[in-house]
């Protein structure tokens, strides 16, 4: 895990219709807090699996389907 906040560029739905993303950092996909995606937009979050922070970009969009993976680090 880095200090880096890392953004998030894509946002899904889980089952239960919650806001899901996939962590920059570690790939774990977890639930946000937020209905709509322009609540989340520009939020930071830290994941409870590696304790990495992201911040949902204010150009997010809405997915439908599998999260795809996020490149974590911008110089990679």
């Amino acid at each position: 895990m880095t200090d880096f906040i890392y953004d998030v560029h894509h946002v899904a739905r889980d089952l239960d219709r919650s806001l899901v993303v996939r962590c920059p950092h570690c790939q774990d996909v977890l639930g946000i807090e937020g209905g709509e995606l322009d609540e989340v937009q520009g939020e930071q979050y830290q994941c409870h699996r590696c304790n990495g922070w992201f911040e949902v970009c204010s150009e997010a969009r809405m997915i439908k389907g599998a999260l795809p993976a996020n490149k974590g680090d911008p110089n990679a």
